[in-house]
């Protein structure tokens, strides 16, 4: 999402749960609840496009082992280490 800083893309990808999360598929006269876990990244001036994907595939599958409905944010250190952290609002939502 072109001009969008983490704070805004954090928001979308709550957007995109709070979606899913209304809706249940109906299989074999049961309903399946639908949860995503989300992970992302912005990139910065010194990333190249590899690393932003890296960066990006590292916090999503982050946080498919924190659990459902999980979003994390993947970030570049400053020794061009790449991390993973949960965002703050998911981990706060796991403590309740």
């Amino acid at each position: 999402m072109p001009s969008t800083n983490a704070e805004q893309a954090y928001l979308v990808a709550e957007k995109i749960q709070a979606a899913l999360n209304k809706n249940h598929l109906k299989w074999q006269q049961q309903h399946i609840a639908v949860k995503a876990s989300i992970g992302f990244a912005t990139i910065n001036k010194n990333q190249t496009v590899e690393q932003l994907l890296q960066i990006t595939d590292d916090a999503m599958y982050q946080a498919k082992q924190q659990g459902r409905n999980t979003i994390c944010t993947g970030t570049l250190t400053d020794n061009n280490q790449l991390q993973s952290v949960p965002s703050m609002a998911s981990a706060e939502s796991k403590s309740v």
